[in-house]
């Protein structure tokens, strides 16, 4: 058991500061590959035009990061076990989540001894991108 305090850091704004952008990548990298819980908590007033199948005021594990095609990309799960992202890199996008970006990722993973790669329709785990993260989470603890 670790016994540095929990840290948190705030999303709001952070395309408006295109360096924190950068820095906050590689963060969330090195959380992972050191072995961090990481948590991402999703805003509180979600602006739902389309179903974004992301719950407000809710908590996602970030279970990974990867970049593929210069497409960087989260790996968040659900704690309930269901109830997925339905948008653009989730499990149902026929366009973007390929046959060849579904194997790619999970080399990826296994070349790190990772295994939560998960293309299964509905068991909480899914990738997101980036850009997509940022706008619905308000905050990631670890």
């Amino acid at each position: 058991m670790s016994h540095d305090p929990s840290n948190s850091i705030s999303l709001k704004n952070i395309f408006s500061r295109l360096t924190f952008n950068a820095l906050f990548w590689r963060y969330i990298r090195n959380l992972l590959d050191n072995n961090y819980i990481i948590v991402a908590s999703s805003k509180t007033n979600l602006n739902n035009d389309i179903d974004s199948s992301i719950v407000y005021e809710h908590a996602y594990s970030i279970l990974d990061a990867e970049e593929i095609d210069n497409n960087k990309l989260f790996q968040l799960r659900n704690p309930h076990g269901m109830g997925e992202w339905e948008g653009k890199w989730g499990d149902y996008d026929q366009v973007n989540m390929t046959d060849r970006v579904r194997s790619r990722l999970k080399e990826k993973q296994q070349k790190r001894g990772k295994n939560s790669y998960s293309d299964d329709a509905d068991d909480g785990v899914f990738w997101i991108a980036e850009a997509t993260f940022i706008s619905y989470f308000a905050n990631v603890s670890y």
